[in-house]
């Protein structure tokens, strides 16, 4: 059965993908959702394609959430540079979207983001381990990375088209060094953290305030 996204990601990955704006559009086609922590963003709902880019081409800033089968341009980026768009469903060109992986909490809130592109587990290095349970975990995702076949543990799908995204930036500064998030935990200091390295490396960590005390 497919995951979905769970309602107070909704903010959640808007600030964490593009923290220069606090305004959502998400296209759903089941109408809207309540979202119980909007973490200080205005969050407006679409049906149709059509009413959503209206609505971006008069606020032309922003943050689409996509939910739907409908496509959008492949020159989407360069026609609305100030808007991130994440698709949750496979876009049909993969090629001008970075793809991303999730890692859920048991609630069904997101826990860890990563790159489809890694080769490493990297996001273990935002985990305490120390129960025997999570001994078990940490080698589960090794195998699974090892194997290739780190499919298995991707909970929700991400695929971001963007002009260019911060998070990339700084990556840029290191050599293009892969970076894991975590989402961290809920409160009103909530932060994201960025953690960004190479084999053995720890290059740099980022925070990301997601709560307006934090910001």
């Amino acid at each position: 059965m497919k995951k979905v996204l769970h309602p107070n990601d909704y903010p959640v990955l808007a600030k964490i993908f593009n923290n220069s704006s606090n305004k959502i559009f998400i296209l759903r086609a089941k109408g809207t959702i309540d979202i119980p922590d909007h973490l200080g963003c205005s969050i407006l709902f679409f049906k149709t394609k059509i009413d959503l880019l209206q609505a971006i081409n008069y606020e032309k800033e922003g943050t689409i959430i996509n939910e739907t089968v409908l496509q959008f341009e492949d020159d989407f980026s360069q026609q609305y540079p100030s808007m991130i768009l994440l698709n949750l469903r496979r876009p049909a060109t993969v090629s001008k979207a970075k793809a991303f992986s999730t890692y859920l909490n048991p609630d069904g809130t997101i826990r860890w983001i990563y790159s489809k592109q890694l080769t490493k587990p990297i996001f273990l290095n935002l985990y305490n381990i120390s129960s025997w349970k999570g001994k078990i975990f940490k080698w589960v995702c090794k195998f699974c990375f090892h194997l290739q076949i780190q499919s298995l543990l991707n909970s929700i799908s991400i695929w971001v088209n963007a002009q260019e995204l911060n998070l990339d930036k700084v990556s840029d500064q290191f050599n293009a060094a892969p970076y894991a998030i975590s989402t961290g935990t809920t409160g009103e200091n909530r932060e994201a953290i960025i953690r960004y390295e190479k084999p053995g490396q720890i290059i740099q960590f980022l925070k990301i305030p997601l709560t307006q005390v934090g910001q």
